[in-house]
């Protein structure tokens, strides 16, 4: 099929890649925060950060972040306890059965999230529209997640530029009150100051989150802009490239300013071109979190410090 194709993709998140040679002509430096509206902090609350990538079927964390003789069907039980999120990319190809997801849920820690990807039949082949019956049937399957469901992640088509903010609107309003979405826009005309003001304010009627983007070939992605009482982050790195530590870095203290700041979760998940360099990226990442202050983070090498000693 065509979309699955597209689909393909998105999965390996080539949005916005460059060759790696170009990165040292491109600045990496936050853009101003917006002012944020206050009714997304409270101060009082407890704020979590979840990591995580889009898999759990990682060998090469054998001895470090899953047990020595860990064996791949229990990968999914020893990924819940090292990172407490997945951007989970199954249900964008196909909606699963309620069994298949109750076993999914079975194997996680209480405090676990998965993220679902909306299928590409609803964002690809229909652009939201006329789409009702199948978001049914996703909405359905997906809440059976039930404590353990996190926001449902909605990337729109490319093509979805400003003139199709009314058919995201609509599309929002069919979403139960009580479900998170957070929404990834990638037309760059989205992010013209009229358009994305605009935009912002559907989002935030909807109570709806942006996804904030940190790919290196469209910095007009890295808004900083909240419009949820959570947020979510994809960030696509370059192969433990330096420039990954320095936005690594920037992202930990700016998460560590929200969270004392209260915001209610924040989601973070780390894409590479070879999966092999994402448990360094996510290591690196939490050690620097853990320097800052920020509580409840994994240590990605516990298992691996256990056979040293």
């Amino acid at each position: 099929m065509w979309w699955l194709t597209q689909i393909e993709v998105f999965y390996r998140m080539d949005f916005g890649r460059l060759p790696i040679e170009e990165l040292n002509n491109i600045s990496f430096a936050f853009p101003h925060e917006p002012q944020q509206p206050n009714f997304f902090f409270n101060p009082s609350a407890k704020s979590s950060i979840l990591l995580g990538s889009t898999s759990w079927g990682k060998k090469d964390w054998v001895g470090s972040a899953y047990p020595p003789h860990a064996r791949q069907k229990d990968f999914l039980h020893y990924y819940s306890q090292v990172c407490k999120a997945i951007e989970f990319n199954t249900t964008y190809y196909q909606i699963p059965s309620i069994n298949q997801i109750k076993n999914w849920k079975e194997q996680v820690v209480d405090d676990f999230h998965f993220c679902p990807k909306l299928t590409g039949q609803i964002t690809h082949m229909r652009r939201l529209k006329n789409s009702k019956d199948i978001l049914n049937r996703f909405i359905d399957a997906v809440v059976h997640f039930e404590n353990n469901l996190g926001p449902i992640l909605i990337v729109l088509h490319p093509g979805m530029g400003p003139s199709t903010l009314s058919t995201v609107d609509e599309f929002l309003q069919q979403i139960p009150e009580d479900l998170q979405v957070a929404l990834e826009f990638r037309h760059p005309d989205w992010f013209l100051p009229e358009n994305f003001n605009r935009l912002t304010d559907v989002l935030q009627k909807h109570k709806a989150g942006f996804v904030i983007t940190d790919t290196a070939g469209r910095r007009d992605c890295l808004h900083l802009q909240l419009t949820a009482t959570f947020c979510f982050i994809r960030f696509a790195g370059y192969s433990l490239h330096p420039t990954d530590f320095l936005r690594l870095t920037q992202w930990a203290e700016k998460i560590k300013t929200w969270q004392e700041k209260g915001l209610e979760n924040v989601y973070f998940f780390i894409h590479q071109p070879e999966d092999v360099f994402v448990k360094e990226s996510l290591s690196a990442f939490s050690d620097r979190l853990t320097s800052l202050g920020v509580t409840g983070i994994p240590n990605f090498n516990a298992y691996k410090k256990q056979l040293l000693f």
